[in-house]
Formats: C-alpha cells, sequence, structure tokens
C-alpha cells in the first residue's frame, strides 16, 4: 500500500448488529464488532486519553481503509488527508491494507475480515500505519507521527460497510491501543 492512511471517527462507539448467520452488517462471517475506545499513551510526555468516535473509507476495490478516531467528532472530505475536527479535538489516524509491490497491482486484493496486519508489510511497504494529531489555534495540526521503530499489528475483525478491528501498536514515544469500530464510505484515498 504506497499511502496508508486510516481515519476513525463518526461512530461514536456503536456496535454493529449481528444476524442469525453470525455475519455483521458489512456481510463478513467474523463476530460482532466491540465498541470503539482507542489508548494513546505518550510515553514522552507522560500523557494519555481515549478516543472513541470513528468514522473511516475505503479504496473502491477495498485494498486499503483510512480511519479516524476522535476524542470529538472527525469528519473527511473527499479524501483521507481533508480532515475536519474542531480546536482542540486530539485524535488517531489509522491507515490500513494490504501491502503490495510499489509501481503495481499485481499482488493488490480486498483486506480480509481475520487478517492480522504488521506495521512492516511485504515489499518493504507498511502494512498500517498510526499518526495522532492536536487540532490546534485556527485549525492548525500538531502531529506525532510514525516512528522507525514502530512494531505491533492490527487485527482485522470485519471489512466491508463497517470496519472493525483490534489496534496494538507502539513506538519509543506512543502506544496505540484498543478497537476500533467505524462505518465506512467508498472514497478514494490519496
Amino acid at each position: 500500500m504506497a499511502a496508508s492512511a486510516l481515519l476513525l471517527s463518526g461512530c461514536s462507539g456503536s456496535e454493529s448488529s449481528t444476524d442469525s448467520s453470525g455475519a455483521n452488517g458489512s456481510g463478513s462471517t467474523a463476530g460482532a464488532c466491540g465498541k470503539t475506545q482507542l489508548t494513546f499513551t505518550d510515553t514522552f510526555r507522560k500523557q494519555e486519553f481515549v478516543v472513541t468516535d470513528a468514522t473511516g473509507m475505503r479504496q473502491p476495490d477495498g485494498y486499503a481503509y483510512a480511519l479516524a478516531v476522535g476524542d470529538a467528532p472527525v469528519t473527511f472530505g473527499a479524501h483521507d488527508s481533508d480532515i475536519k475536527a474542531p480546536d482542540g479535538t486530539t485524535y488517531v489516524r489509522l491507515g490500513v491494507g494490504v501491502p503490495y509491490r510499489v509501481g503495481t497491482t499485481i499482488d493488490r486484493r480486498p483486506l480480509e475480515a481475520g487478517e492480522v496486519v504488521p506495521v512492516q508489510g511485504e515489499y518493504g511497504v507498511p502494512g498500517f500505519a498510526v499518526s495522532v494529531f492536536k487540532v490546534g489555534d485556527g485549525g492548525r495540526l500538531t502531529s506525532v507521527g510514525n516512528r522507525d521503530d514502530a512494531a505491533g499489528t492490527v487485527t482485522v475483525t470485519s471489512v466491508g460497510e463497517r470496519f472493525c478491528a483490534e489496534v496494538n501498536y507502539s513506538d519509543r514515544y506512543k502506544t496505540v491501543v484498543g478497537t476500533v469500530t467505524a462505518d465506512i464510505t467508498d472514497t478514494r484515498l490519496r
């Protein structure tokens, strides 16, 4: 995945419904999605906060998802870098996808429920990326971005109209751990 960016916001910790076959609203056969709750710990500044409001988008062919999870509602426009949030909002931006060889689509396929996506995927391409943003005065963003010592996984439990996953990320300055459940729109990621 060349540009990994997932945005989480908007679900307000909702849970998916499950039909009698055990499938959730996306048609996936994964179990019911949990309530959104990601805990961000800034180990450098000794701060911690929890974000619970999630939304997301996917590439039309389903190989990548972008999520944003905030402590206030976060929205995005036509692409994943068009993020809007009130001043003072902190949000986690998560990109998850199937790594493929850059410059080709040979290995590109839809992400599936049950996949465990590592930070560093095949071909030297990230399987997922985590960034944390604080919206400052006038909407300017201050980012605590990815680090070269990043480790962890995203365990995908549902894909489709709703994306659900367990996130376990750490680097020398931060950790992001918890559950994400986000309603998804098909929008081109940039």
